[in-house]
């Protein structure tokens, strides 16, 4: 399916003379506008915004045209990967099928998502390009106006939460950022009514800036590391993108394989001044890791089970005297979690996902600003996957839909033609 975001848009057609924006760039406008809305105030509802796209599906008799519509090798990787977590439930201590059934709509309508995008033409597209902008300077202003009054805001409208509550909401929320931002960053740095770029390049950096600095402030580390290194996977790709791509999947497909290895190493083994410099809350999630790791190797081949994790991690640990489940109802690694529920069955599927889509970041119709684009929101995506999270939690996964949907508005102009429009 990421495929299907990094074929150039050039091949949709346009009518030509047609100006009339149509029912479903009028729907992503007003997602887009509200999708702050959902990222500040309830990043879980992400789930609710991809299933409204559905309003702007086009005619079903129009996709045989649309460049879009093509079933892809990552699709196939996918349902074998769905199929094969439907099979582990067979042995899993949890019953998963509602959990597996939401994910597999979510994925569904995600996809449909991705077609009604790629059938916006021309004006159409610069449409919700607009929007998407309005979109992330919205919630710059809020997460900043958030920042400075300490949440009040948001806890007026949602009601107070305790501590942990407010961690968990501010995680998402800023991860939701960290992997939809890069898009609207790009549009605003190459708007071109502004003096060829170069204000439009201030613009980005200023806001870039905003958001980090909110994100670190707001203690949501992860989110703030994904925006440090993704610009690097920027670099490294669009610098040498070949090598670059290579680099970057050597490093993710050997830490995927590698991932139980590592983390066995117990913390105690380490030395005892590293150790106590660790904040607590990492000194827990080494520790998870580490117990993680060891369950794995129990049945490495097959798994526990899809959504084991939560049943079979229950063992106390204590740390800095303080004692909690040795796996707090999952890996909070992405890798470590498909190790432990699906085994390496799961793990040589993730593989060839992870492959594929990077393989469709180095296709030679995309240039190498876009293919560096690509892979600054893949590393976004997995550097908080791999330190926050479950890897089956529903919101996180609409995320992804969601970026894979903004990303396909980077196509380029599209040729006109004479053909009719694609939709209504």
């Amino acid at each position: 399916m990421t495929e299907l975001v990094n074929r150039e848009q050039s091949s949709v057609t346009v009518s030509a003379g047609s100006s009339r924006l149509g029912r479903p760039a009028s729907v992503f406008g007003v997602l887009f506008l509200l999708l702050p809305l959902f990222i500040v105030f309830a990043p879980k509802g992400l789930v609710v915004w991809i299933g409204l796209t559905i309003l702007a599906l086009p005619r079903m008799e129009t996709w045989p045209s649309l460049a879009t519509w093509r079933f892809s090798p990552i699709a196939g990787v996918v349902l074998l990967l769905f199929l094969w977590a439907l099979i582990t439930l067979y042995w899993s201590p949890v019953p998963g099928v509602e959990k597996l059934l939401w994910l597999a709509v979510v994925c569904f309508v995600g996809g449909l998502s991705l077609i009604s995008l790629g059938a916006l033409d021309w004006p159409a597209r610069d449409h919700v390009r607009t929007r998407l902008i309005i979109c992330l300077v919205v919630i710059t202003v809020l997460l900043t106006f958030e920042t400075l009054t300490g949440l009040r805001f948001g806890m007026w409208l949602l009601g107070d939460f305790d501590f942990n509550a407010r961690l968990s909401h501010i995680g998402r929320s800023g991860a939701a950022v960290a992997v939809m931002a890069w898009v609207p960053l790009v549009l605003i740095a190459r708007r071109k009514t502004w003096t060829a770029g170069l204000r439009g390049s201030i613009i980005a950096s200023v806001v870039l800036l905003f958001l980090l600095v909110d994100v670190v402030i707001l203690q949501a580390f992860a989110s703030a590391l994904a925006l440090t290194l993704a610009p690097l996977a920027f670099l490294l790709v669009y610098w040498r993108r070949r090598m670059g791509l290579s680099i970057l999947g050597a490093l993710i497909i050997g830490y995927l394989f590698l991932a139980p290895t590592i983390h066995i190493w117990p913390l105690e083994q380490q030395e005892e001044g590293v150790r106590t410099s660790l904040p607590f809350s990492w000194q827990y999630r080494i520790e998870t890791w580490r117990g993680t790791a060891e369950k794995i190797f129990e049945n490495p081949i097959f798994g526990h089970g899809f959504d084991s994790a939560r049943e079979l991690g229950q063992a106390n640990v204590t740390m800095a005297g303080m004692v909690g489940q040795e796996i707090p109802l999952h890996p909070h690694n992405a890798f470590l979690q498909v190790w432990f529920e699906l085994g390496l069955i799961g793990v040589l599927l993730l593989a060839a996902l992870i492959c594929l889509i990077l393989i469709g970041i180095g296709s030679a119709r995309a240039s190498p600003a876009r293919s560096g684009v690509y892979a600054a929101v893949l590393a976004s995506y997995l550097v908080i996957a791999l330190i926050s999270f479950s890897a089956w939690q529903t919101w996180w996964i609409a995320c992804a839909w969601l970026a894979a949907g903004i990303l396909s508005l980077l196509g380029g102009r599209p040729r006109v033609t004479s053909s009719a429009p694609a939709y209504s």
